[in-house]
């Protein structure tokens, strides 16, 4: 085998070893699920600070309003709702296979909403978790709440990143032919 084959083997090598752990990976999680439910105000301050005390009392469960992409076919299914506190960022829903964990706030106590960001995960591992937003209202007065959690766009690791590997291991390639000579 001359040197411009090996080189050409090299290259090809360095794209599969790069490029097999992209195409077994499985699909992120993706979409929106707007979820309903009942607060109970009397009991939710809605404010930081006050570590180990419920901030936002849910009562549970709750139902699923709309649900689209991974989440799919979920529109009325019962949700289980968890009590918030914002000092200790954790689980707020899960439906089904899928699980929102909150790790920050941002709260706005004059409305008794909030947005939290966090991760959505997939409790039977067919899909990748995903990075989540989750928007959290209640109707003025009245102890109706709505959530809409959806996913985040994850980055995409671009096409010229594997260029770029095969690309470097060809020099260093010819670099080793260019001392050998």
């Amino acid at each position: 085998m001359d040197m411009i084959e090996k080189i050409k083997m090299l290259g090809l090598a360095t794209a599969f070893a790069v490029a097999a752990p992209l195409a077994a990976s499985a699909a992120t999680i993706s979409g929106q699920i707007d979820i309903g439910g009942t607060v109970n105000l009397e009991n939710s301050d809605f404010m930081a600070g006050d570590l180990g005390v419920a901030d936002v009392d849910l009562n549970d469960p709750g139902f699923v309003v709309i649900a689209t992409e991974s989440f799919a076919g979920l529109t009325g299914a019962s949700v289980s709702l968890y009590d918030i506190d914002f000092d200790a960022p954790g689980v707020i829903w899960e439906v089904a296979n899928f699980v929102f964990t909150a790790t920050s706030f941002a709260i706005d106590t004059a409305e008794n909403a909030f947005t939290a960001v966090g991760m959505i995960s997939d409790t039977d591992g067919l899909l990748e978790d995903g990075a989540g937003f989750m928007q959290f209202t209640t109707q003025e007065g009245q102890t109706l709440v709505s959530f809409s959690s959806t996913t985040t766009t994850p980055v995409p690791v671009p096409a010229a990143g594997l260029m770029l590997i095969t690309g470097l291991g060809g020099l260093a390639a010819a670099r080793r032919r260019r001392k050998a000579a």
